[in-house]
């Protein structure tokens, strides 16, 4: 008896990678409708400021306009990773948000989304 198994395919997207120093709403990236799945990485490398803060957040859209909550990682204070695990399916539309605070604050940080199954037609 032979058994067979399917890898499933997986694609990273880089959601946002930089410097943000105010709370901003990304960029919407296409192609996440019937994912499965998606591990959500934030890696933050350099914080400044007087007591920053921030808080990132995936989001998923139909329409591109109305967005729901998918993940939403620990307060950033300092540098620090965090992982997120989502199960789908997602809509068609991703993006990240961020909501930072704190006098003068910076963060340098990446964000980025591995996703699998289904059709992947990310980079």
């Amino acid at each position: 008896m032979a058994i067979s198994i399917r890898r499933k395919q997986v694609a990273r997207s880089s959601l946002f990678s930089g410097v943000s120093t105010a709370s901003a709403n990304g960029t919407a990236d296409s192609g996440f409708a019937g994912l499965d799945a998606m591990v959500c990485q934030l890696i933050v490398t350099v914080v400044t400021g007087t007591t920053p803060s921030m808080v990132v957040k995936v989001q998923d859209s139909t329409d591109n306009t109305n967005w729901n909550d998918l993940a939403t990682f620990t307060a950033a204070t300092a540098a620090t990773a965090e992982v997120k695990r989502v199960s789908g399916p997602f809509a068609e539309f991703v993006r990240s948000i961020s909501t930072i605070t704190g006098t003068t604050p910076s963060f340098t940080y990446t964000l980025t989304s591995d996703v699998e199954g289904g059709r992947v037609s990310k980079p």
